[in-house]
């Protein structure tokens, strides 16, 4: 007679629940640590999410960061069964594999749930030094190099900082996009909504003392 197996839907549930909290955690501390690294206070000039879309996009990315691991778990409580009467070599194989995966969803939990507190910060601009600090576009690594030394995982949780005087132009596009332009290449930053990104623009413009958005197409976009 088959072997009646249990239903863990619950399970697999709960262990999202349990994760999304420790992503929002996780995300937090490194919010924390990033402003004190920066030395945000009252000089500097800050642009970021605020009230319910702030809210919003903080769940989406903690839900994000919990994804990968829930699958993993509920591939493991859907298929070990089946692998009980199996030969070694296959058991073998597939714990093996799920741990491959675990530990790649692990990866994933901290890497995502820290870019939500870059995300968090938002954009910080120091008139005092002619700086613009922005989370770092992993999208600008097209070396091959930076590409297998997996340099656009750490570029997911870190800030970079950019001298205001290298923006040559700044650019809109999809609507919630800006992208600034100069010596050091392309960088985009994302907001949740077409106001924060204005702000930002107007921001930097106050800051350069000079209007940077042109007149393209991308612009009225």
């Amino acid at each position: 007679m088959p072997r009646k197996r249990k239903n863990n839907g619950e399970g697999i549930w709960l262990v999202g629940l349990l994760l999304a909290p420790l992503a929002a955690i996780v995300a937090w501390f490194h919010y924390q640590k990033l402003m004190s690294e920066y030395q945000v206070d009252e000089s500097v000039l800050r642009v970021h999410e605020g009230g319910r879309d702030a809210l919003i996009m903080a769940l989406l990315n903690c839900i994000k960061a919990t994804i990968p691991a829930v699958m993993v778990f509920a591939a493991y409580v859907n298929f070990a069964p089946g692998f009980e009467d199996s030969t070694s070599l296959n058991r073998g194989l597939f714990l093996f594999v799920i741990a491959i995966l675990a530990i790649l969803s692990l990866i994933w939990f901290f890497v995502m749930s820290k870019k939500a507190g870059c995300f968090m910060v938002g954009v910080l601009l120091y008139p005092q030094t002619n700086t613009i600090v922005i989370p770092r576009d992993s999208l600008t690594n097209t070396a091959m190099a930076d590409v297998f030394a997996l340099k656009w995982i750490v570029d997911m949780y870190t800030m970079e900082a950019i001298d205001l005087n290298a923006i040559q132009k700044i650019t809109r596009k999809s609507g919630k996009w800006l992208f600034i332009h100069g010596s050091f290449g392309t960088r985009g930053i994302y907001f949740s909504n077409k106001q924060k990104r204005d702000e930002c623009i107007s921001a930097i413009e106050r800051c350069m003392k000079k209007t940077m958005v042109r007149l393209d197409f991308e612009g009225f976009v």
